[in-house]
Parts: C-alpha cells; sequence; structure tokens
C-alpha cells in the first residue's frame, strides 16, 4: 500500500480536517480520524506509483460476444435509426449510455466517412466508453485521445476528451477530418450546449443541416441548469424513458425511501445563478457537528446490514468531516474528491466495487457517469434545489446486480423557507406528495401510486367545483385570474404577478392569457406556452428612424418614428414557464451589454425614483377611474404599467371587467331567489343544482 512509503511528515495531529484522502490508509487501519497534510506526494510515492501501477496493455481482438439489449434500448437504438433515415441527424435521447450497440448500425453517408467520435468531459467516462465499446464490439479498433495520450486516428473509433479537443485555443482538434467521420457521439449530452462542445461540433460542420455527420447524443437527465436550450447541438430528443416504468419492468432494482428532517434552516444561504445554492454558504450552513452526526447516527439506524452506501456531501470540506464523523462512529469509511490523486481515486473505487469497505463519501465525483451497480444504499446530505442534480444523485443506486433487492435512500430534508423561491428538492416533491410528508422504508413504486391517487382526486374535486352552484358567501375576487389583474393596481412592482419576481430578476411582466413580456431597449422578446405545452420565445426588434417627410415640423425637435420588425423565434424554449425565462435570461446576458442588462434588472435603482412627468401624463391618458393617482407611483412602476398597457393586458384586463360584472349580476339574482327560499316550507323545492 501507498501508506507504507509515506514519511512521516505527512501527519499532523490535528483532529480538525482529513486534509489528504483516507483511502491511502492499509485496509486493517483502525476506524478513527486520521489527518494528512495537502503537501504534494513525495518522490517515493510517486516512484512506487511508477512501479506498481501498469500502464494499459493494447487490447487484442477477441471473437465477437453475443450481447442481448433489453427491449427498450432495442426499441430506442431501432427509433433513432430510423429517424435517422428520414433525416433527423442531430438526435439526443434521455436513457443512460447504449451507443456501443449502435455505433455499428449506423451505415457510413460517404464511402471514407466510417469512424466515429466519441466525446466526454471526464476520464471515467471515456475510459468506462472504451470498456463498453470493446466489451459489445471486440473487433472494433478503439483509441483514446486525452490528456498525454495522443490518439493516431486509425482506429474505428475515437474515443476523446471534451477539455482536451474543444479548449479555447487548442490545436488538437485540427488533425480531425470530417470526411472520415460518420458519427459524433456525445456521452452526457446535457454538457452539450457548453462551449467547448459547440467548438467540436463547429470543427466538423455537424451544426450544418446538410452536413452528413450523424450527432447523437445520450443523458439520463437531457437537462441544463441554466435553462439553454440544446437546439444548437441537437433538434430532436428521439427518446425518453421515466425511471418508474423501468423499476416496474425490473430493469432497474427497485427503491426503498427514508426521509429524516434535520431541522437546519438553510433559508438564508445564497443562490448561484442557476437558482440553486452556492456550495461555499450551504457548507457553511449544514457542515455542523450536530448534523453530520444526524446523518451517520440515521445510517446506523435505517442501513443495517447494507454493504455499500454512497454518501453525497456539499463541498471538499463538507465530504473529509462527514468521512471523519463515519470514522469516529467507527465505520470504516473513504472519500472521494477533485483533489485526490488519480492513482488514488482508481484504487478506492474498485475497493469501493469489491465492498472492501462499507461507506464511501464524495462531493461531485459520482453525480454523473459513474458505473458502480452494487451500490445498496445512498445518503442524500446534500440539499438541492435542482431537480436534474437530484435525480443523478438517485440514479446511482438504481443499478441491479446480484444479491441487491433494493436500494435504500436516506433523504435528509432540512428547513427551507424563502419566498418566492422553490422549495428543495426531496423525493415526495419529486413524486408529487407532500413535502412535509416524512417516509419510512417506503417502497417508492407505491409512493408513486399514492401520488398519482392524490392527483386523481384533486382532479375530481376541481371537476365538481366546477359542477357545484356558486357559493355566496365566497368574495367576488375568486374569478380574479392573476394574470389578468388590473394593469393600474399598486401592487408590488406592478408587474401582474408575483411569481415572476420569484422566477428572474430582469423586470419581465405579465399582460394576460398566458404571454410574459421582457421590454429590451431595441424590442421585446415575449414568452408564452403553445399548442404542445411547450413555452417559446419570440424576439420583435423595434427600429428608430428620423422622421424627414414634409408633413413633419420642421420648427420643433426632429421626430423620430419607429419600426417595428416582425416575431422571430429564438432558440429557446422550455417545458415550464420558469425555464423559458430562464433560458430567455441567458440569451440577454449574453447578447446584451452589462450596463444594458443592468437597466432591465427589477432592482436598478432608476426605478426607485418618483414617476416623471411624462410618465404621468400618458398613464393619466389612459386612466380609467378616478380611483387611481399616478403621482404615487415609482418610475419602475409607472414603466411596468404602460409596459402592460401597450403590450395588450389593458384590453384583457376590461373583457376581464366585463365578464365578472356579468358573473355578479348572475350572483346577485342567486342570492335574491335564496332569501325566497327561505319562506318556502312544504312543496316541492327546486334543487340548488338546477339554477
Amino acid at each position: 500500500m501507498l501508506c507504507q512509503i509515506l514519511s512521516a511528515s505527512h501527519l499532523k495531529t490535528s483532529p480538525q480536517r482529513c486534509l489528504r484522502p483516507i483511502t491511502l490508509f492499509a485496509r486493517q487501519a483502525p476506524a478513527r480520524p486520521i489527518i494528512f497534510n495537502l503537501s504534494p506526494l513525495t518522490l517515493q510515492t510517486r516512484r512506487f506509483a511508477r512501479t506498481h501501477i501498469k500502464p494499459a496493455e493494447p487490447y487484442l481482438a477477441q471473437p465477437q460476444v453475443q450481447y442481448e439489449l433489453r427491449p427498450y434500448q432495442a426499441e430506442c437504438i431501432d427509433t433513432c435509426l430510423m429517424l435517422y433515415s428520414e433525416g433527423h441527424k442531430r438526435q439526443v435521447v434521455s436513457l443512460p449510455v447504449i451507443f456501443a450497440n449502435m455505433i455499428p448500425k449506423i451505415l457510413p453517408p460517404l464511402p471514407t466517412a466510417t469512424k466515429t467520435l466519441v466525446i466526454a468531459h471526464r476520464e471515467e467516462l471515456l475510459e468506462q466508453a472504451r470498456r463498453q465499446i470493446l466489451r459489445v464490439n471486440p473487433g472494433l479498433n478503439v483509441e483514446i485521445d486525452m490528456g498525454k495520450r495522443h490518439a493516431k486516428l486509425e482506429g474505428d473509433v475515437i474515443v476523446a476528451s471534451v477539455p482536451s479537443l474543444g479548449r479555447k485555443g487548442a490545436t488538437r482538434l485540427e488533425k480531425y477530418d470530417q470526411r472520415y467521420f460518420k458519427c459524433i457521439i456525445i456521452d452526457e449530452a446535457h454538457h452539450a450546449a457548453a462551449e467547448s462542445y459547440r467548438r467540436i461540433i463547429n470543427h466538423f460542420g455537424a451544426a450544418d443541416p446538410d452536413s452528413h455527420i450523424f450527432v447523437w447524443g445520450c443523458s439520463a437527465t437531457v437537462r441544463r441548469h441554466d435553462g439553454l436550450r440544446l437546439s444548437g447541438v441537437f433538434d430532436y430528443v428521439a427518446y425518453y424513458q421515466d425511471f418508474m416504468p423501468m423499476i416496474e419492468q425490473g430493469w432497474l432494482c427497485k427503491m426503498k425511501v427514508t426521509t429524516i428532517e434535520t431541522k437546519i434552516d438553510i433559508s438564508d444561504v445564497k443562490l448561484n445563478q442557476f437558482r440553486d445554492f452556492k456550495e461555499a454558504d450551504l457548507s457553511r450552513r449544514i457542515n455542523t457537528t450536530e448534523r453530520n452526526d444526524i446523518v451517520v447516527r440515521s445510517h446506523l439506524k435505517f442501513a443495517e446490514g447494507r454493504c455499500s452506501t454512497l454518501v453525497f456531501a456539499v463541498d471538499i470540506t463538507h465530504t473529509m468531516e462527514l468521512c471523519n464523523t463515519f470514522r469516529r462512529y467507527g465505520v470504516n469509511a473513504r472519500f472521494i474528491t477533485s483533489e485526490t490523486h488519480q492513482v488514488e481515486r482508481q484504487e478506492t473505487l474498485q475497493m469501493f466495487r469489491d465492498r472492501a469497505y462499507p461507506v464511501l463519501v464524495n462531493c461531485g465525483i459520482l453525480t454523473e457517469g459513474t458505473d458502480i451497480p452494487n451500490i445498496d444504499c445512498v445518503l442524500l446530505a446534500r440539499p438541492t434545489k435542482s431537480t436534474t442534480l437530484f435525480q443523478q444523485m438517485l440514479g446511482r443506486g438504481m443499478r441491479l446486480h446480484p444479491g441487491k433487492d433494493n436500494c435504500l435512500m436516506l433523504d435528509f430534508v432540512d428547513n427551507f423557507k424563502r419566498a418566492g423561491e422553490q422549495g428543495l428538492m426531496s423525493i415526495p416533491t419529486l413524486l408529487g406528495l407532500d413535502p412535509k410528508d416524512l417516509m419510512e422504508d417506503a417502497d417508492v413504486l407505491e409512493a408513486n401510486k399514492k401520488a398519482e391517487q392524490r392527483k386523481s382526486v384533486l382532479k375530481v374535486n376541481e371537476d365538481e367545483e366546477l359542477d357545484e352552484e356558486p357559493d355566496t358567501t365566497r368574495k367576488i375576487a375568486r374569478l380574479t385570474v392573476t394574470e389578468y389583474d388590473n394593469p393600474y393596481d399598486i401592487i408590488d412592482d406592478c408587474s401582474g404577478s408575483p411569481q415572476l419576481m420569484k422566477i428572474s430578476q430582469l423586470s419581465w411582466l405579465s399582460v394576460g392569457g398566458g404571454v410574459y413580456v421582457l421590454q429590451l431597449k431595441d424590442g421585446t422578446v415575449r414568452v408564452e406556452q403553445e399548442e404542445d405545452g411547450i413555452y417559446r420565445a419570440k424576439h420583435r426588434k423595434t427600429s428608430k428612424f428620423q422622421d424627414t417627410s414634409d408633413s413633419a415640423d420642421k420648427r420643433t425637435k426632429p421626430a423620430f418614428r419607429k419600426i417595428q420588425h416582425p416575431p422571430v423565434y429564438l432558440h429557446l424554449s422550455g417545458d415550464d414557464l420558469p425555464s423559458a425565462i430562464r433560458a430567455v435570461d441567458t440569451w440577454v446576458k449574453t447578447t446584451y451589454s452589462h450596463t444594458g442588462i443592468q437597466h432591465l434588472s427589477r432592482y436598478a435603482k432608476f426605478r426607485k425614483e418618483p414617476a416623471t412627468e411624462p410618465q404621468i401624463r400618458l398613464l393619466k391618458k389612459h386612466l380609467i377611474g378616478d380611483t387611481f393617482d399616478p403621482s404615487r407611483l415609482t418610475k419602475g412602476q409607472a414603466m411596468n404599467i404602460l409596459g402592460r398597457l401597450f403590450e395588450g393586458a389593458g384590453k384583457k384586463w376590461r373583457v376581464e371587467e366585463e365578464k365578472k360584472k356579468k358573473e355578479e349580476k348572475r350572483w346577485s339574482q342567486e342570492r335574491k331567489w335564496k332569501e325566497q327560499m327561505k319562506e318556502i316550507m312544504v312543496g316541492p323545492i327546486r334543487k340548488m343544482e338546477d339554477v
């Protein structure tokens, strides 16, 4: 073991931190916190690695191995190939890796185009891809192009590192000739919108609709944290399979769930640009002795008999403190982080696969692309608001393995209550259950059925409410639709919908009819849900020009007129309103200057100033009734009211007001009829349903 040759200068006695990976210890080391220095590996250690770690041997072709696909995998491949034959050359599937089986089935579009390029962003993914391709296709020649390992491009498949090929200023990509490649496969495709991936795609000309290259990506979670759509790389989601049916059909292992409340309040933890927690701030809040003890004691209580437990922590400090806490309780725990030496990381992971120790703690290393099927317990000790990250952590324990009946998920739920923010992700919220519902050793399929029944009951109740007679004790406001509210109401920033403040810091407006508008200096962006249920964005540009016509008054200042250009779709969309708006926000930040973005912020200082005289005159011109005083407004409120009026909210509000008047008249007649009914004691009684 490496630990046998570490010098004594590497050890310290402070119990506060594990400063080097505990994976360096001998397997029989006592289960206690042992602290290492962060100094580089010594010369002795490096020599040991060179003499004991053998280089990868060249792969010798073996007889073809018959690999039986699961039904959904075969269906996915057949679907993708059919779509490819129909002209869809940029596909993505929401499914774990299956490209090894598809590579030989992709026919060369040109006589010279026979090679396949597989790209991924981490070394573990590249090695895993190489192993899978060779296991399924032993006759293929597979090369790796990464770091100091340079591919000669003589193989059938090149497995390449995105940082090595796509890094800005790198020349390594120049040796690749698009004429010899039939396909580019992107593993963990939800990263594909990043610039490094786009450089690779653009080098091959694969973004051109007329390109002969087939671009195909796969990921268990085809979704980005920042709202950027993957349409710059892909144009067709070819296949999707939810994990619930896969559990029911036996392709994923069963899942047991236990939720544990920690009582730790993280409501004031700062959020990053993706609306998830900032890791440093989150770590300072939850990396406490109290919470770490809860995590370890819960594992001892609920995970008895589990052989391989994977723990997700926030950052390196939290990872090491959790690992030390396990060891203080007598559990032989190890950890890996981004600072773990590659040799140690591979050894630690292999020992974990071999069940040489029971608990492995990590942060950000094993969230994706890791094949350790023996994991039978996952501790979700890292709070998140991201659905994608949460599902990635869950997915680590769902692989089938001999002797593994199910995987236990211990979900640690902290207290997060902040106005205007989506709550924490947890297994109950993922299934659609009340986040306050605590679960203990609950079967996830049963919990999912419970959630579906709850949705059905709510739907039935909603339908029944539509059929009931109106309750005269309710206020007329019950019929008010938030996005149709009076544009003259002085509520918050007058944007028309409080939920917009929860989604974006930019000054979005609700103009009714499910339409949301962001006013730019040179036009507007409108987001609305279309018939297919997807939210899409249109950009309408406005140009100014000086009026030089004969009718223009030459004695005054030069007159300027505006021309509104036809709206153009942006390459942005979302499954829901928040993701669509955040996608537009990302586009705005990359399109406009920093000063322009500050002007769009709903929290800009100038918006708190009093409304200007031109704003007040314009509002009085459009004033309805005498209860509205525009002089009370701030500049930002006036801008939002005028913006909503000019974008159509005023007309929609008047239509809704007419509807409300008719409804109030009907209710007035009903109240009068009810008073008359009180006097009837005998005889047939007219049922309320007939009103």
